[in-house]
């Protein structure tokens, strides 16, 4: 069997995985049953706040709800009900979106238990964020509890062969073009075990079209939003696709 990740970076066509914040019963059922794929970000409840200290669960950071107040805590189903209902359902892709690299040992375990072929991974690289003492971003508390070093992300792929995206974040057109940042993260990049690169924009719908195609061009895959490109010319533009609708995502088709 092969990933279909590492399939779509053979074929250049293009695999979408169902994004959702929120997991419960109901949309836990559908994505099953539709045999397409879901994400779950996993979090460490550091000091107990929401869960048991210490424990992953299904979510953002505590900060990203308690400081940031990003949005309302949602109460997620419990992980380990999760996984082990998704370890019953094989016909079912898993995009675990990791928010702390004190979480990576348990996705590793996840993995290990749901098999490497039918999983993909996503994290914010450190060395492509922002310093935290730019004044020309609000930089959010949660940030540094979610951004890892590369080294950390490389050597989970290295450990585990599971397909990564690696994220920069605080992204506007204009930081990307005044600072050159894509030609600087593909120097970063080159000769790296990388699958997909994210350039998540912050007030923007999808990365410049040149710069996602820079990026193709040289060997990697984009992230892309997909519920937002209708009529947007994609040549050039080999990608990873997100979605917030799961009639959108792709099939998991075992190969």
């Amino acid at each position: 069997m092969e990933n279909p990740i590492f399939l779509s970076k053979r074929t250049g066509e293009p695999f979408v995985y169902y994004h959702t914040h929120s997991v419960k019963t109901d949309n836990l059922q559908e994505a099953i049953e539709s045999k397409k794929s879901i994400e779950l970000d996993i979090a460490i409840d550091k000091k107990g706040v929401f869960y048991k200290k210490g424990s992953c669960y299904i979510g953002h950071p505590v900060s990203f709800y308690t400081e940031a107040k990003e949005e309302e805590f949602h109460n997620n189903l419990e992980l380990e009900e999760v996984i082990t209902r998704l370890e019953n359902n094989k016909d079912i892709f898993v995009m675990f979106d990791c928010k702390s690299v004190e979480a990576i040992p348990k996705i590793e375990t996840f993995v290990s238990r749901l098999g490497k072929d039918r999983c993909l991974f996503h994290a914010y690289a450190t060395e492509w964020g922002i310093d935290s003492k730019d004044d020309k971003f609000k930089y959010q508390s949660y940030w540094s509890e979610e951004d890892m070093l590369l080294s950390e992300i490389l050597d989970f792929k290295k450990r585990t062969n599971v397909p990564i995206i690696v994220a920069a974040r605080a992204l506007t057109e204009d930081r990307l073009r005044e600072k050159d940042l894509v030609n600087k993260i593909l120097v970063e990049a080159k000769g790296k075990d990388i699958d997909c690169i994210s350039l998540y924009m912050q007030d923007t719908i999808l990365p410049p079209l040149d710069l996602a195609r820079q990026i193709s061009k040289a060997g990697f895959l984009n992230w892309i939003n997909i519920d937002k490109i209708e009529g947007v010319d994609l040549t050039g533009i080999t990608y990873i696709g997100m979605t917030d609708v799961l009639n959108k995502a792709s099939d998991y088709i075992k190969n």
